[in-house]
Parts: C-alpha cells; sequence; structure tokens
C-alpha cells in the first residue's frame, strides 16, 4: 500500500468513526451560554426569544410527514433517530399567518423543544443565534396582545447594546400546556415508534 492510500485509508477511518459517535455539540455550546441565554428567532415577521434550556435540538430541513385530518397548525412528524416528533406550524398557531403561506424555506427551521419529559417540533422562519437576557431587560406583555399569544408569552424583552431591539419572550412550557397543543400532547410514553 502506497503512502497516499495509506493516508487516504487513515483519513476515511477517522471520518466513520467521528460520524459513528453521537455528537452532543449542540447541547454542550447551549449549556456554555449560561442561565440568561436564550435563542433569537423570526417567525411570521415577528421576533421571539426561547430559553436555552427549553431546546433540545435545532434542525435545517428535516422531511415532515403530514398527517391528514390533523388542524392547519400542525405540521406534521419526523422521524427523529426512530422517534417519531410531533410539528407545529408556530406561526399559524399563534395567527401570525394562515395555512399555505408560502415561506423562504431554505431558512426554516425546526426547533425541538421540551416541556414536561415531552419533546416537540416548533417550525420557524430562521433562526438569529444567541441572545444573554438578564431579568431587569424584561417587560410585562401588552393588555392589546391576543388571547392566543398571552398564553404561550412570558414577557417582552429588550435587547441590544442599546436596548432598542424587542422581542417577545416565548415559553414552550407555556405553549405545550395551552389548548392549542390538545392535538400534540400525550404521555412521554406516548412516543410512538414508526
Amino acid at each position: 500500500m502506497s503512502s497516499d492510500e495509506k493516508m487516504t485509508q487513515e483519513t476515511l477511518e477517522q471520518r466513520a468513526r467521528s460520524l459513528s459517535q453521537r455528537s452532543n455539540t449542540s447541547v454542550e455550546t447551549f449549556e456554555n451560554f449560561g442561565q440568561h441565554a436564550h435563542l433569537l428567532f423570526s417567525c411570521g415577521g415577528q421576533k421571539f426569544l426561547l430559553r436555552l434550556d427549553q431546546v433540545h435540538e435545532i434542525l435545517s430541513n428535516p422531511t415532515v410527514t403530514r398527517i391528514p385530518c390533523t388542524p392547519p397548525e400542525i405540521a406534521g412528524v419526523i422521524n427523529l433517530r426512530g422517534t417519531i416528533i410531533d410539528v407545529v406550524e408556530l406561526d399559524v398557531l399563534l395567527g401570525l399567518t394562515g395555512p399555505g403561506t408560502t415561506r423562504d424555506e431554505a431558512r426554516r427551521r425546526t426547533l425541538l423543544c421540551e416541556a414536561k419529559a415531552s419533546i416537540f417540533g416548533l417550525r420557524v422562519d430562521d433562526v438569529a443565534g444567541i441572545v444573554p437576557i438578564t431579568p431587569d431587560t424584561m417587560e410585562e406583555l401588552p393588555a392589546s396582545l391576543s388571547e392566543r399569544m398571552s398564553r404561550v408569552l412570558e414577557g417582552v424583552v429588550r435587547y441590544g447594546s442599546d436596548r432598542r431591539e424587542v422581542a417577545a419572550l416565548f415559553s414552550a412550557v407555556k405553549a405545550f400546556a395551552s389548548h392549542e397543543f390538545d392535538p400534540v400532547r400525550r404521555p412521554p410514553e406516548g412516543n410512538r415508534e414508526p
């Protein structure tokens, strides 16, 4: 075996070993940001923040299989490493857009969120990054907010160096407990296998 062939073989073996090991990089990265870290994302033309400890994973373009006879806010299900996970169209759920709205699919992400020992997906328009939020930057929700939004939001946050940016603080736990999630809520042991 020539030195080039040996190097190629070693490279391939190294890649195979690294690909075969399950990566926890995203979780480790999230933990390094601390307790005030939030994921900034957009959905339906609005900016939202979500606590990182409620984010299990971020997926780029998973194949979402639509389930017949489900409400329009239910995007469908994904098969993630053998586990079937329900996915919700967050903009439709919040009443920001209607079913069939044209979206930039290349930028869309699915946030896998954890609430009450269950994992579910939220389809959002884009993920902008991680923002540190301190309690002194939070404000109460405006009284004019719709009931649907009030059920899933915890407050409004001003962020950025001059605190001119504004985003709503979304709660995966509150959303999962709301009646809008009735079609996807089930006990943890009810996680379906494919």
